[in-house]
């Protein structure tokens, strides 16, 4: 037979075709068989090679079941295109039930930037956007998850929120009221050459010579801020709510407000105020001006929430302060925040608990009582209640917590005295919190 070549391949193109499939696929086993073997390494090669979204059960037994809830509360609801005729009130009417697959969600409030996010029955990780954290029960054995969408300044084109901040400015503006600061009577100052050292803390303070027309006054802050605190009543001192910062506005739930202020067609936001003072002598000369409402050096340029009201008529915007909530007086806020973080209850010797109760009379520069009542639950027998401690109450006015009788002055001696006239003040709004406990 003839001999064969040296220089000729032993094998057909179409054997080592499959030569190479053979050993790919060998190696590719012994390869997936080595790195199932360590944890860490099968998750990442695992996250390299899933492009693509992953179908997954959604978190906590979630069903198919939403309820949407926007602000402001004059938008609409659009479900992958198609306009809702009406969206479910929680509480009241059944969920909405969305089928399997994925959805657009938007909510449209004009004249704010439309809103909008996508959700998938089942839960689709890694490309869902609409957050529904909170679920609510629906049932015996089912629930239905919350969506919000919640505007702010941020959503408005910018000569729109300039003129909203306008607007909500002039409403704080009509809060403005006026006092008589009678000589003697003491008042905060912000200079450093006012502020004493005391047994708790640095109080800067002055005393009116002659009497002095005292403004109270109070600004929007709409200068978001990480760093920013606010001293608010029942919400701790963060100026964030509900994942918002509220310098920006964020909405108020209905059930923090009072009510019969709540209205369908309004958006009711939490802004972020400042108040100050402004004296000025009898013939209109001005002594000093924005000065802080807080006579604590540590505390200076404070800041709170306040409710407002929000409309919009299609080409002017409406704004009004919401009342009968602290959160809408700055003067007790501020009050509240000196007796519970100032350092004068923890410096008090008094042998119980003791829970706070404010208020103030018509005019928010008159000042604002705090009465001292017991804790519930208190083990200190025998001890009333249900009423407030006779006579222990502190007067807080043009900045200044005074100790508005001989029983605050007890335990509270390092607080600066009221003096009778602002003693006479003290007890006639100490009666108002007795009343209403």
């Amino acid at each position: 037979p003839p001999r064969r070549s040296a220089l000729r391949s032993r094998w057909t193109a179409r054997q080592r075709v499959f030569q190479l499939v053979v050993i790919a696929c060998v190696t590719l086993l012994l390869l997936s068989l080595f790195l199932g073997s360590f944890t860490s390494t099968h998750s990442i090669v695992s996250g390299l090679l899933h492009l693509k979204p992953t179908m997954q059960p959604s978190p906590q037994g979630a069903s198919d079941l939403f309820y949407v809830q926007g602000s402001p509360s004059w938008g609409q609801l659009f479900i992958d295109g198609r306009r809702m005729a009406r969206v479910p009130v929680l509480g009241v009417d059944r969920p909405l039930r969305l089928s399997r697959g994925s959805h657009l969600l938007r909510w449209q409030a004009n004249p704010f930037q439309p809103l909008s996010c996508t959700v998938s029955i089942p839960f689709l990780l890694g490309a869902d956007t609409c957050l529904y954290n909170e679920a609510v029960p629906v049932g015996a054995n089912s629930s239905a998850w919350i969506i919000t969408f919640s505007s702010t300044l941020e959503n408005l084109p910018q000569n729109l929120r300039a003129s909203l901040i306008q607007t909500a400015q002039a409403a704080l503006d009509s809060q403005q009221t006026v006092e008589t600061m009678q000589p003697g009577e003491l008042y905060a100052l912000s200079s450093s050459q006012a502020c004493k050292p005391s047994v708790t803390a640095v109080y800067c303070l002055a005393t009116a010579r002659q009497p002095l027309k005292a403004t109270l006054s109070f600004h929007l802050d709409t200068v978001a801020s990480q760093n920013a605190t606010c001293s608010s009543f029942g919400l701790g001192n963060s100026c964030i709510f509900q994942r918002q910062d509220c310098h920006r506005f964020c909405t108020v739930p209905a059930q923090l407000l009072h009510a019969g202020s709540v209205l369908p067609s309004d958006w009711n936001v939490f802004a972020v105020v400042r108040s100050s003072w402004t004296y000025a002598l009898p013939d209109g000369r001005v002594i000093a001006r924005n000065q802080p409402d807080s006579f604590l050096d540590y505390e200076e340029g404070n800041e709170y929430f306040i409710a407002l009201q929000i409309t919009w008529n299609g080409s002017a915007w409406g704004a009004t302060v919401l009342h009968g909530s602290l959160l809408s007086n700055p003067t007790c806020t501020e009050a509240e925040n000196e007796v519970e973080t100032g350092g004068f209850l923890g410096n008090a010797k008094i042998p119980f608990a003791i829970n706070w109760n404010v208020a103030s009379g018509a005019t928010q520069a008159a000042g604002c009582v705090v009465v001292a009542s017991p804790a519930e639950n208190t083990d200190t027998t025998p001890f009333p209640s249900t009423q407030p401690l006779p006579g222990l109450y502190c007067l807080h006015r043009f900045g200044v917590l005074l100790a508005a009788n001989a029983l605050a002055h007890r335990y509270w001696p390092y607080l600066p005295v009221a003096d009778p006239y602002e003693q006479h003040l003290a007890r006639n709004l100490a009666i108002l919190v007795a009343e209403s406990l």
